[in-house]
């Protein structure tokens, strides 16, 4: 008797089984540390380029520096200081 059939599966529900085990799996390998600091990194300035700046706020520890550098470029293109392409420059020449 097939193994399947021992335990009231049938073929096409091991398929679907398998399936969603390939998909579930992948989210449950936990990232290192340099990893996760690297995919912060590169949201934070994901999220200041796209001028999202409570987005990118979120990803800095609350009045540090760089929380504090997101506040101070926000008012700086909302007074029209820096334009997009401008910010660009500056999270390059400061980072």
């Amino acid at each position: 008797m097939p193994f399947c059939l021992l335990f009231g599966l049938q073929p096409y529900n091991i398929i679907i089984l398998l399936i969603v085990l390939i998909l579930i799996l992948p989210g449950c390998i936990p990232l290192s540390d340099e990893a996760q600091i690297t995919y912060l990194i590169n949201r934070y300035y994901f999220a200041l380029s796209k001028q999202k700046w409570d987005k990118a706020r979120s990803y800095c520890v609350y009045n540090s520096d760089a929380y504090n550098d997101v506040t101070d470029i926000e008012s700086n293109v909302a007074q029209g200081k820096f334009s997009e392409l401008s910010v660009l420059k500056f999270i390059e020449k400061e980072y």
